[in-house]
């Protein structure tokens, strides 16, 4: 089994958000193909692998209920990077531009 990373993160700084895309989670955003957003206070599970971007991870997120999702995380300045990390949404927004322009 995987270890666990807490991930302690600050709500200064998100991704620039418009209507449109999904975007935030304490701190840290996502974009994704799926519709469906987390909702907040539900507790997510990631699995991520580094993508492309070195300001994104991509991924498989596993929700509070067993749903698992696909995503693209944005992390914000000042952020560490975990292979592994467990953390509770604070909150679902939406974000216009790739997190390498933000």
């Amino acid at each position: 089994m995987l270890p666990l990373v807490t991930l302690l993160l600050s709500l200064a700084g998100p991704c620039a958000c418009t209507p449109g895309e999904l975007c935030t989670w304490k701190g840290t955003g996502y974009t994704g193909s799926h519709i469906e957003a987390p909702q907040p206070g539900d507790v997510a599970r990631s699995i991520m692998n580094k993508s492309v971007d070195p300001a994104e991870f991509s991924g498989t997120v596993i929700l509070a209920d067993g749903t698992t999702r696909s995503r693209t995380f944005c992390l914000n300045p000042g952020e560490g990077q975990s292979d592994t990390g467990e953390f509770t949404i604070t909150r679902v927004a939406v974000r216009s531009a790739p997190c390498s322009l933000v």
